[in-house]
């Protein structure tokens, strides 16, 4: 009981040096991990330990989960080959060099236990970093590909992991060979998290209460997460799966359920990453004991750890030139192919835009190690089959936190610095998507005028008056922030018939949109943003409603 008040003490704290860390433009992350982790040297604060099960059961599905919502499935499809890349790519070779460097410099570590090391350490996690992405100045292709990136990583570094123990304590893995392995894992996954994603959709349009809507999609990703992990797939792809499904599905759900998960969410959001910092923090000391406890050297333990945090942070920048760089080479080939032969693009397809070599440094330095390494490493198990400890437990586990804290500290604390001092250009990206914008508002503008003036004939010809709405609606369209008290409140017919209207001409233009997203015409984050301003306006006008 008095842990779980500590810790619900340390929680409170933190949430309020995120928030003050926010008002002055500080990296929370940064701030919370410094602090809980001198915390947990003071003597009477006890060690706060969750099952690993826990913390990728319970933890990583909500996260995972979140980022999805707010990212367009477009911007994943169409950076496809950058996020497995780096998603895939990166992470295994990640594992076996961070694997290969441990073997040396770690005492008495064999190349199997290093691979497992390798594998623990070998998955970023940038979700923090792309929620304030834009707000950092990253590009929109910048927070989309690294979004796109901590969505599938974990699947490919957990993989990897399980593949290292099993070589380790002598155990078979569910199928044998890690590509098959993955295969299965990729697919099953997918299909669990979709299937159950459009059968929760299903549910949702049904139930008719936003309240218990709300509360369907909250059990989602922890639905998906269990069921795959119960049938040997990747939970961490399920739950991305899911999280899409639900995503697309929600633009044929009521409004009121759309405004209220995106409250509900972000809430979610920002507590668990709140957690997951406060809780590295808080496993310092424990860390530093154990690795006494082992009698390994701490000197030399450091001086590894140190060693293979320069050695990760290195891979990122020189992998990342290396993929990105040949996309140039292979664009501008390309190029130059078509201008011979004066061959124009088929179709409507958009070819994304190389990242500039800015882009390419940014992406290089968020390699900020997260949660996943944490609870990897305190998955490791104690015995192999013989029953023998576990080659290296205590070290790998310190090693994995020197790497996690250590980039979190070094990349993430430079990170802003970096932005702002490359001051990356995006103009015309933002003007492509002002003009995204501009588009998606003609679409239900003129879906708008179509269902007033149909309106307005039908009220001129049977003369009931209802012009007169029709004309209020109208203003309220041009005004860009609306005023509910110019609804006349006092005539509760007039008022009740303009929101009726109202919801008549919302459902049109968001129907308006969802058609011209279908066929190509917009683009998806324009439409979301688009059908969320319409679902605000709806919302004050419906309080405005007599009761």
């Amino acid at each position: 009981m008095l842990d779980g008040v500590l810790f619900l003490i340390v929680m409170t704290a933190a949430l309020s040096l995120a928030a003050l860390a926010r008002r002055r433009d500080v990296q929370p992350s940064l701030i919370i991990v410094t602090l809980a982790g001198a915390a947990s040297f003071v003597p009477w604060i006890p060690r706060f330990e969750l099952d690993p099960d826990t913390i990728l059961g319970l933890v990583l599905p909500p996260l995972l989960f979140a980022a999805t919502r707010g990212f367009a499935v477009t911007h994943f499809l169409r950076n496809l080959r950058p996020i497995a890349g780096l998603g895939i790519g990166l992470v295994v070779v990640t594992g076996v060099v961070s694997g290969f460097a441990a073997s040396w410099v770690v005492p008495g570590l064999s190349l199997s236990a290093a691979m497992v090391l390798g594998a623990v350490v070998s998955p970023p996690d940038t979700v923090t970093i792309v929620t304030h992405g834009r707000r950092l100045g990253m590009s929109q292709r910048v927070v989309a590909i690294l979004t796109g990136e901590c969505l599938v990583n974990d699947a490919a570094a957990l993989t990897m992991f399980a593949v290292t123990v099993a070589t380790v304590t002598a155990t078979d893995t569910f199928i044998d060979g890690p590509v098959l392995l993955y295969l299965y894992d990729t697919a099953v996954g997918v299909a669990i998290g979709i299937l159950l994603g459009v059968v929760t959709n299903a549910i949702r349009r049904r139930l008719g209460d936003a309240s218990l809507a709300t509360a369907i999609g909250l059990i989602l990703p922890f639905s998906a997460y269990l069921v795959a992990e119960h049938l040997h797939a990747s939970g961490v792809l399920a739950v991305v799966a899911a999280g899409f499904s639900m995503s697309l599905g929600s633009t044929r759900l009521d409004y009121e359920t759309r405004l209220r998960e995106d409250h509900t969410w972000f809430t979610i959001d920002s507590l668990l990453e709140t957690f997951v910092f406060a809780y590295m923090g808080m496993q310092v000391s424990a860390v530093v004991s154990e690795v006494r406890a082992s009698g390994y050297d701490e000197t030399a333990v450091l001086v590894a750890g140190v060693v293979l945090l320069a050695v990760v942070i290195a891979i990122r920048p020189a992998a990342v030139f290396m993929l990105f760089g040949q996309h140039r080479l292979a664009r501008r080939l390309r190029g130059r192919v078509s201008a011979r032969s004066n061959r124009k693009p088929r179709g409507r397809r958009r070819v994304p835009v190389p990242l500039t070599v800015k882009d390419n440094i940014v992406v290089s330095w968020t390699g900020m190690r997260g949660i996943v390494t944490l609870a990897a490493a305190g998955g490791i198990p104690l015995t192999t089959v013989s029953g023998a400890p576990f080659e290296g437990r205590p070290v790998i586990q310190a090693i994995a936190f020197i790497v996690a804290i250590g980039t979190l500290l070094i990349q993430g604390s430079s990170l802003p610095w970096l932005i702002r001092t490359l001051d990356i250009d995006d103009s015309v990206e933002r003007h492509r998507e002002s003009e995204a914008l501009v588009a998606a508002d003609g679409v239900a503008q003129e879906a708008a005028r179509t269902v007033l003036t149909r309106r307005a004939v039908q009220a001129a010809e049977s003369g009931d008056g209802d012009s007169a709405l029709v004309r209020l609606v109208e203003a309220y369209l041009d005004r860009d922030a609306a005023d509910t008290r110019t609804l006349d409140a006092d005539d509760r017919r007039v008022t009740r018939q303009l929101i009726a209207l109202w919801h008549e001409v919302a459902d049109a233009q968001r129907e308006a949109l969802l058609q011209q997203w279908r066929a190509g015409e917009i683009e998806e984050a324009a439409m979301r943003t688009t059908m969320n301003r319409i679902d605000l306006r709806q919302a004050s006008i419906e309080a405005a409603e007599p009761h």
